[in-house]
Parts: C-alpha cells; structure tokens; sequence
C-alpha cells in the first residue's frame, strides 16, 4: 500500500451535518416559486451541485428563476447557520491530518458561497491546502471530476489519497477516482 499523502474531505453530511439547514433554505427559496418540498423530496436529491437539485425539485423553473432561487437560498442558509453541527471525529482528522503534514483537501457539491458560509462559520478553512466547490466542475458526483481535480493539482497518485465521504454518489465518485475512501455514517 502506497503512504497517504492526502486526505479528502467531502463537506456535507461529513465533515458538517448541513441537511436541516439546507433543507430549510430550499424549502424558503422554493416558496418563493409556490413550489412546496417535503423533507422526503430533499432526502432523495440531498448531495447534488445547486443546478442538479434544483432542476430535479423544480423542472419548471426558467434558468432566471434558478438563478434567482440560488440567490435565495444562499441568504436563507447563512441565516440557518445554528441548525449546522461540526462532526467532531471527521473534525478531529481533519486537525489532526494538517498537524501532521498530510495534504487536506475539500471536495464538495456545495456551491462556493454555501460551503463559504460553513468553513467561516466552523473556522475550517485554513485546515485546508486546497478547495474545490460544486461550482468549480463539470461534472458533479458520481463522476470523480472533484477528487480527481485534488489528486492532480499536488500530482499524486490516486492510491496516495484517502477520500472522507457519506453520499451514495459521493461514494461512487471516490471509487471512480481510484483513491482510497472511508464511509461517513452519521450516529
């Protein structure tokens, strides 16, 4: 087995349980539009980029009113900030990985000013040597374009990662990558 030179973290659901605060934020954005969300309807597109869950939840929506939704549901969610919880074991590899020197990298589905509003909030970025958001690929989990995206910007080899991750796609996306991965089960 190859040194694990880097640890990748996937956001929500891993590192911070976000789906209370997320769902609240879409469900008040999604008002707006007279489109109505149960907390079932979230769970089944919990982990897509904005644009995938958006267009899965609302198919109708013309793309100035998605863009319009984004806006909303960014101001809704840095308004929900207390409904977000730090999971401290991930939390505590995390430090402890940065301590010791190894590479950390974030790789999420969440939009650059979402996962902003979490890392501020925790006071995690500086942990991170590099961050890659649902906005910055093409293509959003299952593909492993976010990880991969890690893996080559510090010129590793898959086998030198560790992928941190909780989501069924997100899951399917570190075992596409070829990187070693840890599922996050939440208590």
């Amino acid at each position: 087995m190859s040194k694990l030179s880097c640890f990748i973290f996937d956001l929500d659901g891993t590192l911070v349980f976000t789906e209370d605060a997320n769902f609240l934020a879409y469900q008040k954005a999604l008002a707006h539009f007279g489109i109505k969300i149960s907390r079932t309807d979230y769970h089944q597109v919990f982990g897509q980029r904005i644009n995938e869950l958006v267009t899965s939840l609302a198919p109708k929506l013309s793309s100035n009113q998605i863009e319009e939704l984004k806006k909303l549901k960014s101001s809704y969610y840095a308004g929900e900030t207390n409904l977000l919880v730090l999971n401290k074991p991930v939390a505590s590899i995390l430090k402890h990985a940065k301590e010791l020197g190894i590479i950390c990298c974030l790789a999420t589905s969440a939009s650059h000013d979402s996962a902003q509003t979490v890392l501020e909030y925790f006071q995690l970025e500086a942990y991170f040597d590099y961050l890659v958001f649902g906005d910055d690929v093409v293509h959003g989990k299952p593909d492993p374009e976010c990880f991969l995206k890690c893996i080559q910007k510090f010129k590793l080899e898959p086998a030198e990662c560790l992928i941190f991750e909780d989501s069924e796609k997100g899951l399917e996306a570190a075992k596409a990558s070829g990187a070693n991965y840890v599922q996050v089960i939440p208590d």
